[in-house]
């Protein structure tokens, strides 16, 4: 029943706002964590928090700007640090699928040069108002298990890190999706959402 809800409520919404605002409602709908709904619908607010991979949830790692803050510095994976709340690991998705980055709100995660996807292209930061599709991302639920991190208009491209295991040197990268716990991320505020 609960599933024919959001049907009709994402049909009302196509037929009077629009295709992105369908979208917006279907994956706020289908979020189980609520801070990740909360944080996902905040559209402009002030809720940076982390967005944060299933590699290891025992030893959290975080998306994280490591190479810097200049136009198209590539982003890395470091362990979260909730309690210092650094601001090079903290986010925020608008309602267009930009991932902005709270070291400098004009700055959002895309991919390469925003000129190219391939399997194994590069994140990196850049000007948000890139005219580009290759900086818009949408957390797709799966299950229990996170969600994955994927390209809005390539939905087969899921955001990852180099390799299974975490490592300090690894880059952030799009590939084709695979059911893996590498693939898998979450959005948290902070630490508390992890109990």
């Amino acid at each position: 029943m609960k599933s024919f809800i959001t049907f009709l409520l994402a049909l009302v919404l196509t037929v009077n706002v629009g295709v992105q605002a369908s979208s917006l409602l279907r994956h706020k709908a289908t979020l189980t964590n609520h801070t990740e709904t909360r944080a996902l619908a905040n559209d402009g607010g002030d809720e940076y928090g982390f967005v944060m991979s299933h590699i290891r949830k025992a030893d959290p790692w975080c998306l994280t700007i490591t190479n810097g803050r200049n136009e198209f510095a590539k982003l890395g994976f470091r362990r979260c640090m909730f309690a210092n709340r650094p601001v090079g690991q903290l986010w925020k998705l608008d309602a267009n699928g930009k991932l902005h980055t709270r070291v400098d709100h004009t700055k959002c995660m895309t991919l390469n040069h925003g000129d190219a996807l391939f399997d194994g292209v590069l994140a990196r930061l850049a000007d948000c108002q890139m005219d580009t599709n290759l900086n818009k991302f949408v957390f797709e639920p799966h299950g229990k298990t996170g969600s994955y991190f994927k390209v809005m208009d390539s939905p087969d491209y899921c955001i990852t890190n180099r390799g299974r295991n975490p490592n300090f040197d690894d880059i952030i990268h799009a590939k084709p999706c695979v059911n893996r716990h590498d693939y898998k991320w979450t959005f948290v505020l902070d630490e508390s959402d992890l109990m």
